[in-house]
């Protein structure tokens, strides 16, 4: 399994490069606009291409470099989270690897977007369950490995919250 995830990290990181040189050769914008006038209906078109002009605009006042340093923290801040999902997976007594537990928190993650309930209760729990089942891990556990997930982030929204009556962010 652990082939199969530097496999598809790599391919998403050679992705990316190829997106952000698209966009600097100026080709992925002509694709993009040829894919979304097939499948946007006609009265968002007109919004959209402002949009999509606006956001590709954007992107081309930074520099490789930049890409690279935003690359690094984003790297450097999902690396943090993963590694305190693991201490915290091994503190409710999951034996996963490492790399497998990244891969299912991700997968996770992604699942949690569907808007069927409530900060992904209950969809985390049936996806984590589903991909803690090779590993001979009670239901319990993994929903007490869920459940502290969930009050771990609370956690960090209360920390964002003070912070923001502290100092807020204006536009």
């Amino acid at each position: 399994i652990t082939k199969q995830i530097y496999f598809i990290l790599l391919i998403v990181f050679l992705m990316a490069i190829i997106i952000i040189s698209a966009i600097k050769k100026k080709w992925l914008n002509r694709v993009l606009k040829s894919f979304f006038r097939v499948i946007i209906p006609n009265e968002y078109k007109n919004s959209w291409e402002t949009n999509s002009q606006e956001f590709l605009n954007d992107i081309k006042t930074y520099n490789i470099k930049n890409y690279l340093i935003i690359f690094l923290i984003t790297l450097f801040s999902y690396s943090f989270y993963y590694l305190q999902m693991y201490l915290l997976a091994k503190g409710c007594n999951l034996n996963i690897p490492f790399l497998y537990l990244a891969f299912s928190l991700t997968v996770a993650g992604l699942i949690t977007l569907l808007p069927i309930s409530v900060s992904g209760i209950g969809t985390r729990d049936a996806a984590l369950i589903l991909l803690f089942s090779s590993f001979a891990i009670s239901t319990e556990q993994v929903i007490t490995f869920s459940s502290l997930i969930v009050l771990t982030s609370l956690f960090t929204m209360i920390i964002g919250i003070f912070a923001w009556i502290i100092k807020p962010f204006r536009f």
